[in-house]
């Protein structure tokens, strides 16, 4: 699936502006602040240490109201005023952040953060000329970057629609700051009447436009709409989802032009555009593991706009990154079933059940969803997934056998899906169709090395063509040489070969990458005693046994550390 957001465009410019924990928006305890509640108030210090283990915890809500108790007994200190600014901005208590943030602009007339948030109030009560204002002031770090279109933005709101389309007019559109420019230039434009040069400055800056993020091909059929009539704008998206057939968006966006939709782009006016620019910020923050930043510029664009699906999928993404899968469910609730965004967030919503311990309800969910639309696989495909972690191995098998179905002809991007169900059957005692799945899995993907490992594996299990196993594992060594399992796999297959020496050369290899791993120090003893070192296999079966085994693996073991291996080749440990 396509990024929902201009994803790439945002993180070159971040990287071009060296953006790093200097810039605006940090969310730590600062030195400062941790002096902040001394003086002996014993009270004002537990606040504090309440709130920092809060913080580090996750749980900002109590952060943010234990370091505003803290704040009390200290209401001058700058750098805690910042950080229950935003905390608060960052647990969604916007109407306590406009009053935390205006007091922090009163005593830091340099808080250029406090400022940005103030000027996107500005905006909810249309006052554009105060946000011009604010905004003018508003410079280096994240907001520094975002700022000129936001100002843009916020002028095209005044009425200075001159003012504002020359203001994002760029030198060129190779660079990232520049294509990011042009595209809200081109919005700016369809929004102005002008359509069809909103759409030529579009296609200039993105000449593969048919395979751009959704995001774009929103925007591009908007304007095609707007400039040449239905038909343009579905010819558009006919070439988008040739190149990204199962993307829901597209779907959603085809059925939107069709009936007639006039709201099918992100951006419908000065709100909407400053949003999408924040969450530009957001998802290149996002992939970049800044998560708390990317927490903090996704509230920002809902803030702005409550009811864009688009910040509140990346708040609901970040939480789950966070392992908070309730503040997860609480962001999917604000998404619209029936918008562009209701698929995805009904994937991420299974998610975040699953992650709750809430199974059934997931398995439930992802059912609906497959019966609701019948030409998709890819809830049946979240489904077996789950299934198969649950090792719920027939269930997952099937939910993956009904997607198969569904998808036609298979592709090289279909490998996984064959791998997977080739997983289940193995594990259900099912090997010749285990196997011609594996096998359809390695024509789809002849290099895969996962699939290279498991089915190599499971004939040197098996004791059957040991030769081609023996050649697919070390293609897949070749291909991922610091995987421990992947090692192991091949020295076991020397083992079952008889070739005892390279077998102990591979699997000490593997212990070395996997040290905690039962099954390959289980190997590496079996390996040792055959080439005569009886003293450190024993020690090798004894570590596999600390490792907690499996109760028939464990069995094996405990009977080898009493007697030895049969002198006859040994089965698998």
């Amino acid at each position: 699936m396509r990024s929902v957001l201009l994803s790439a465009t945002a993180t070159l410019f971040l990287a071009a502006c060296g953006i790093d924990e200097s810039g605006v928006w940090r969310l730590g305890l600062t030195p400062a602040a941790a002096a902040a509640p001394g003086g002996g108030d014993e009270t004002a210090a537990g606040s504090y240490l309440v709130g920092r283990f809060a913080l580090e915890s996750g749980d900002l809500h109590r952060a943010a109201q234990s370091l505003e108790r803290a704040l009390l007994a200290d209401p001058d200190n700058v750098e805690l005023r910042r950080q229950v600014f935003a905390l608060l901005v960052v647990d969604g208590q916007f109407e306590r952040a406009v009053t935390v943030g205006r007091e922090l602009t009163a005593l830091d007339k340099g808080a250029q953060d406090a400022m940005l948030f103030l000027a996107l109030d500005d905006v909810r009560r249309g006052d554009y000329a105060g946000a011009t204002r604010r905004l003018e002031a508003v410079g280096g770090g994240l907001a520094g970057t975002v700022q000129p279109i936001l100002l843009a933005w916020a002028r095209f709101g005044a009425g200075q629609r001159d003012q504002a389309l020359v203001a994002l007019s760029a030198g060129g559109p190779h660079g990232g700051l520049d294509r990011l420019r042009i595209y809200h230039r081109a919005m700016m434009l369809g929004l102005s009447g002008k359509p069809r040069e909103g759409l030529a400055a579009l296609r200039e800056a993105f000449p593969e436009l048919a395979t751009a993020p959704v995001r774009l091909v929103r925007a591009a059929a908007r304007l095609a709409q707007a400039a040449d009539g239905r038909d343009a704008a579905l010819q558009l998206i006919a070439q988008a989802r040739a190149a990204e057939p199962d993307d829901p968006q597209l779907a959603w966006l085809e059925q939107a032009i069709r009936s007639g939709r006039p709201d099918v782009a992100a951006i419908q006016g000065p709100p909407s555009g400053m949003s999408d620019a924040l969450s530009g910020i957001a998802e290149a923050l996002a992939e970049q593991e800044g998560h708390t930043q990317a927490l903090l510029f996704a509230r920002l664009a809902t803030f702005l706009t409550p009811d864009d699906g688009e910040g509140w999928l990346l708040i609901a993404n970040t939480a789950l990154q966070q392992d908070n899968a309730a503040e997860a469910l609480r962001a999917l609730d604000h998404i619209r079933a029936d918008g562009p965004l209701g698929w995805q967030a009904g994937l991420t919503r299974a998610r975040a059940l699953q992650s709750l311990d809430r199974g059934e309800e997931a398995i439930r969910l992802l059912q609906t969803m497959a019966d609701e639309a019948p030409e998709r696989s890819d809830s049946l495909i979240a489904l077996g997934d789950y299934l198969r972690s649950k090792e719920r191995f027939a269930e997952a098998a099937d939910a993956y056998t009904r997607a198969i179905q569904r998808i036609g002809k298979p592709e090289k991007r279909h490998w996984r899906l064959f791998y997977a169900r080739g997983i289940c059957f193995e594990r259900t005692k099912r090997w010749p169709e285990a196997e011609a799945d594996l096998l359809e899995a390695l024509e789809l993907e002849p290099d895969q090395p996962f699939v290279l490992n498991y089915l190599g594996y499971s004939w040197v299990d098996q004791g059957t063509n040991l030769d081609r196993a023996k050649e697919m594992l070390h293609k897949a060594v070749d291909l991922r040489p610091e995987d421990g399992y992947i090692v192991d796999s091949l020295g076991w297959a020397y083992y079952r070969l008889g070739e005892y020496d390279k077998a102990v050369t591979y699997l000490e290899r593997a212990v070395e990458l996997e040290p905690g791993d039962a099954v390959i120090n289980d190997h590496l003893g079996d390996a040792y005693w055959r080439v005569g070192r009886t003293r450190e296999a024993r020690f090798q079966w004894e570590r596999a046994v600390t490792f907690k085994p499996e109760p028939d693996v464990l069995a094996q073991i405990q009977e080898k550390l009493q007697k030895g291996l049969p002198d006859a080749a040994a089965k698998r440990g």
